[in-house]
């Protein structure tokens, strides 16, 4: 069975997040939302990618039935060239993540991103490669620099889908880490970042602050 958490962000702003058995393949959900032409890149896609695809669409599955039921299964998940998903007839912006047997989906009325990465579990480089955090990170105790240093992660992997650059972004692209209250946040005129501790997992979103309409 499935299980899963939604978060409300923000009013434009949802979150869902899916926790997928070991032995779930049913991709009902999947090839329900998804545009032909992704059919065929997910069927001929290995099965640890089908697993990956089939855990995203599902999170975000179950935030357009909580949306708005009709909504879902209408076949508007589709892909970019570089990957990024979108959704068509106007159903607003989405991103979606997975670090199996977990996956997270956002869905908002606003550029948004979404990332999450499983505690225990190291990113896919070093943070310092990407951005200088470590003043920051420094000011804490030691016991809370591994929290807040998968927090400042996942919020930059979350604004790299956002912009739909993934990890290659431009140096006036990079948010800032602050302190804020005692926890580390990045920061960038014009966004908001968002951090949901999970007990196995960091989930974080970015987001613009301004409502936009897709264009088609």
């Amino acid at each position: 069975m499935w299980t899963e958490q939604i978060f409300k962000i923000s009013p434009g702003v949802r979150l869902c997040v899916v926790r997928v058995p070991e032995w779930e393949t049913d991709d009902s959900e999947l090839r329900a939302l998804t545009a032909p032409a992704d059919l065929a890149r997910y069927e001929a896609s290995s099965p640890r990618r089908q697993a990956e695809s089939r855990a995203a669409a599902a999170a975000l599955c179950r935030l357009l039935t909580a949306e708005s039921p009709q909504r879902a299964g209408k076949g508007v998940l589709s892909h970019l060239p570089g990957g990024a998903p979108v959704l068509s007839h106007g159903l607003g912006y989405c991103s979606l993540s997975h670090d199996l047997p977990l996956a997270a989906a956002a869905l908002a009325d606003r550029p948004v991103g979404v990332d999450l990465l499983r505690r225990g579990r190291p990113a896919s480089r070093p943070l310092s490669r990407l951005m200088d955090a470590g003043p920051v990170l420094n000011r804490l105790a030691p016991e809370l620099r591994e929290e807040a240093a998968a927090v400042l992660w996942t919020q930059l992997e979350a604004w790299g889908k956002l912009l739909g650059v993934g990890l290659n972004l431009k140096p006036t692209d990079l948010p800032r880490a602050v302190l804020k209250d005692g926890r580390v946040t990045l920061e960038k005129e014009g966004a908001v970042f968002v951090t949901v501790p999970l007990e196995t997992a960091v989930l974080s979103a970015a987001y613009k602050n301004e409502k936009e309409t897709p264009s088609e």
